[in-house]
């Protein structure tokens, strides 16, 4: 919180400092909302309800229904072929998260890892790229064994940083184990899989 604090100082004006300090960091924080939201704020999943119910606005409340109804209908088979197709092409985490991991990669390239564990649990990571012109680089405490890091994205997006990517690489641990079972292609079939029933015709 402190960081956040020092980030905060100089960029922000004092009175909205003010008003973030009368409520608790997990309220308007992702990096605190200890992980319970996978890093989904409330704020996107309401645009993607408006994004449904963009051009059905003006219409009266049944047609709305019906045209949830149907979009949801015809999205399921649609989502659910695409996760078995990244299946067949051997891909087992959702695309979202190999990206991710790929930039991770390649930012783990540029930091020094130091072992503060014979059981390859602990370690120090150094950065030594700046990532922010204004801000010099850091060291990041990475725990393993309880999947956290100093910089909270791993515990708030339950995937690995940049840092535990690195610590990984240090000790020639596979990374991919430390990834979340909710991003895996199987998972995230069940979700997809579902199927809606074909209803009858009510216009005639």
């Amino acid at each position: 919180m402190t960081r956040l604090e020092n980030d905060m100082e100089g960029q922000t004006n004092i009175s909205f400092r003010k008003w973030l300090g009368t409520m608790e960091p997990w309220q308007w924080a992702q990096s605190f909302d200890e992980g319970f939201r996978y890093g989904q704020m409330t704020t996107n999943l309401v645009d993607g309800i408006n994004a449904v119910l963009l051009k059905t606005r003006h219409l009266p409340i049944p047609s709305i229904f019906s045209a949830i109804f149907y979009r949801l209908a015809t999205l399921m088979p649609r989502m659910g072929q695409q996760q078995v197709n990244q299946m067949d092409a051997g891909h087992m985490f959702v695309e979202y998260v190999r990206d991710a991991m790929v930039a991770n990669r390649q930012m783990a390239r540029s930091m020094n890892v130091e072992i503060y564990s014979r059981r390859n649990e602990t370690f120090r990571v150094t950065e030594t790229i700046d990532r922010r012109p204004d801000i010099p680089p850091r060291s990041y405490g990475v725990d393993l064994r309880n999947r956290q890091c100093d910089c909270r994205r791993f515990q708030t997006l339950h995937y690995p940083c940049a840092h535990v990517v690195a610590a990984c690489a240090k000790v020639s641990l596979n990374v991919d184990q430390f990834i979340d079972e909710v991003y895996t292609l199987e998972r995230t079939l069940r979700v997809w899989e579902n199927e809606f029933p074909v209803l009858p015709d009510l216009s005639t």
